[in-house]
C-alpha cells in the first residue's frame, strides 16, 4: 500500500539548483559562520519551531576562503556571538576523524608521515601549536619539531631528542 500523510517526494529535491545530485542538494553563497550580529552566512539552519520556544540554532556554511572547509555552529539567532556546546553522539557511541569504524570515544586516524596527521593543539591568536600524533612512536612536538617522543619499540623515552637509546633520555 501506499504512504498516506504528509508530503511524499520521491526523487531528489534541490534548494538552490535546478539540478539536484543528491536526496537533498542545497545551493547557496559560501562564507565563514557569522561571530556577531543575526545575520548568519551559512546555507542551512535547524531551528526549534515557534511553539517550541527557545533561541537555540544549529547553523551549516561553506567557507569562501581558503582553506574551503565547511563549518556547523551550535549558536543563538538573535546574537550569533553567544555559542551554545555541539553534541556528538550524547547517548554515548565512538566519534571518529579519519575513520569509519573509531574504536574509542575518540580516535583520530594519522594519514601519512610525521606531523603530518595526530592531533594539533593550537594556541588562539599565537603562531605556535602543539602536535601529538603516532608514527608508530608516540611523538609531543612543538611547531613541528618533536620535544618528546616515546619509542614503542623499546619503551625508551627521549625528551629533546627524537631517538632515545635510555628509558630515559633527556637532551
Amino acid at each position: 500500500a501506499a504512504p498516506t500523510g504528509g508530503l511524499i517526494i520521491q526523487g531528489n529535491v534541490g534548494i538552490g539548483t535546478t539540478g539536484p545530485v543528491q536526496l537533498l542538494d542545497v545551493a547557496g553563497t559560501r562564507g565563514s559562520a557569522a561571530t556577531s550580529g543575526i545575520i548568519q552566512n551559512g546555507m542551512v539552519r535547524i531551528e526549534p519551531s515557534v511553539s517550541a520556544g527557545g533561541n537555540n540554532v544549529l547553523d551549516f556554511g561553506i567557507a569562501s576562503v581558503s582553506t574551503y572547509g565547511a563549518w556547523i555552529q551550535a549558536t543563538d539567532k538573535t546574537n550569533l556571538a553567544t555559542t551554545y556546546p555541539l553534541y556528538l553522539n550524547p547517548n554515548g557511541g565512538n566519534v571518529g576523524i579519519g575513520t569509519t569504524a573509531p574504536g574509542a570515544k575518540f580516535e583520530i586516524n594519522q594519514v601519512g608521515g610525521a606531523w603530518s596527521g595526530g592531533l594539533r593543539i593550537n594556541n588562539t591568536g599565537a603562531s605556535s601549536y602543539w602536535d601529538i600524533m603516532s608514527d608508530p612512536d608516540l611523538r609531543i612536538g612543538n611547531n613541528g619539531n618533536a620535544m618528546m617522543i616515546i619509542k614503542t619499540s623499546t619503551g625508551n623515552v627521549g625528551i629533546g631528542t627524537t631517538g632515545p637509546v635510555a628509558k630515559l633520555e633527556v637532551l
